[in-house]
């Protein structure tokens, strides 16, 4: 088998479908892969869905797990694959055709050079207007990373996000396990796989246009508030101070601890514009605003990429009055979605 697709999905009913026919779309193109969903915890249609789909074509292999977390989901889907090479799918996104040839006869034009390869790099679009690239790195199509060159790799892990996402990724399998179990790692867990593997691979390679269609789910976990959340990226966070002192980065330190200072108003940003109430919102603010890791780096200045959003939740997160401020914040933003409400019945009358 050349290529295992990785699919985890956690209550993701309303796109699984979507996102396994086009995975199965470039099954049936290129003929030498295979789907492994790891359905984990849902408590919706979604495991109905999948073992329906798994009925109709033998491509698709369905794995029922407890609510292990979006990691232990992929490093299950990776133990179960058949494939020399792992691609990974988000349950609400969707492949582009074509996706499978153009991996295959990158990775075959490498190793007819007689380089060796083991991560291919690519492009994302948005999926509601396919001319908007995600991310564009300044890399080299011509250039298999090794040694020393990938320091570029090492150097974008440190200082952004352009690359932390597992679905812009080609792993070959016999790299692609790591042993560390850790249940309910479900944010951050892209950024600590994606260090792993720059740092484990021999080659890595690149390939500069689309590959993939990212779908900008506002009800995706990312978009949601749970006390995991701060618990996930310590630990990540921990994992990638050791790659960086390994890696002997130590230039890397400031700009690092900007984006843990950006990881406290990401969280701030969770907290106050969630669905929870306001005394909920309070009580989470409140135990955030307690722990070691927020009370290190809250207040340090944000990287200048920070989104536009949590550079306003950063600046009442540095005033002397902070608490009072959010929370002042969280009460406006409720006021205006109660009357975006009322509107919208209004509307439908």
């Amino acid at each position: 088998m050349r290529f295992s697709i990785i699919v985890p999905v956690h209550n993701g009913e309303k796109y699984i479908e979507d996102c396994l026919n086009s995975a199965l779309s470039e099954c049936w193109d290129f003929k030498n892969a295979q789907i492994i969903v790891v359905e984990n915890g849902s408590t919706d249609k979604t495991g109905l869905i999948c073992d329906r789909l798994e009925k109709r074509t033998q491509e698709i292999k369905v794995v029922h797990e407890g609510p292990i977390g979006l990691y232990m989901a992929r490093q299950r889907g990776i133990r179960e694959s058949e494939g020399e090479w792992i691609v990974a799918l988000d349950a609400d996104d969707r492949l582009l055709p074509g996706m499978l040839r153009t991996l295959d006869e990158k990775i075959k034009n490498i190793e007819a050079s007689g380089k060796a390869v083991d991560m291919v790099l690519f492009g994302a679009a948005d999926l509601d207007d396919q001319s908007r690239r995600l991310s564009e790195p300044e890399l080299d199509e011509n250039t298999v990373y090794s040694g020393e060159q990938k320091d570029v790799f090492k150097k974008l892990i440190c200082s952004d996000d352009s690359i932390n996402a597992m679905w812009i990724k080609c792993v070959r399998k016999s790299m692609a396990m790591i042993d560390k179990k850790q249940e309910g790692l479900n944010y951050g867990e892209d950024l600590y796989q994606s260090a792993v593997y720059i740092d484990r691979a021999e080659g890595i390679a690149y390939i500069n246009k689309p590959l993939y269609l990212y779908r900008d789910n506002a009800s995706s976990l990312s978009a949601t508030y749970n006390k995991a959340y701060m618990d996930n990226q310590k630990f990540v966070w921990a994992r990638i101070d050791e790659l960086v002192e390994q890696w002997g980065m130590k230039d890397y330190t400031d700009i690092i601890s900007s984006r843990k200072s950006l990881t406290c108003a990401i969280a701030v940003s969770k907290i106050l514009y969630s669905g929870n109430g306001i005394r909920s919102k309070k009580s989470e603010l409140k135990a955030l605003m307690e722990d070691p890791f927020y009370q290190k780096y809250a207040d340090l200045a944000l990287p200048f990429w920070a989104p536009e959003e949590d550079v306003f939740v950063h600046m009442l997160m540095i005033r002397g009055d902070a608490y009072d401020a959010l929370i002042s914040n969280a009460r406006k933003a409720m006021f205006k979605n109660s009357v975006k409400k009322l509107i919208g019945k209004k509307n439908t009358k």
